[in-house]
């Protein structure tokens, strides 16, 4: 497990996310420093997605289970989605996307 009876060891009454991502925030708090900006928006886990819908592999399954092949549609419009929201300015995105 990782990190499970160490970080109970400290005596934590809760554990949430990473320990070096609780520290960053911390400090940020503490210090006084500005809040750091949000990580830039990828698409490589949509890109896969779509990759992987184009396999052998995922439509051989799609036909046993369904009887016909996935048009990868909904796969596509992630994809766009999130280019699209690539393409805006940071402070028109408004939107919490998880891919």
């Amino acid at each position: 497990m990782a990190g499970g009876p160490e970080q109970e060891a400290t005596g934590a009454g809760s554990v949430v996310g990473n320990s070096t991502e609780n520290d960053a925030r911390t400090n940020n708090r503490a210090g006084g420093s500005p809040p750091s900006p949000p990580l830039p928006l990828s698409c490589t886990k949509c890109f896969d997605a779509l990759w992987f819908c184009y396999s052998p592999v995922h439509q051989m399954q799609q036909y046993y289970r369904r009887g016909e092949f996935d048009s990868c549609f909904e796969k596509w419009n992630t994809l766009f989605d999130c280019l699209k929201l690539k393409t805006k300015k940071p402070s028109e995105v408004q939107v919490s996307f998880k891919f």
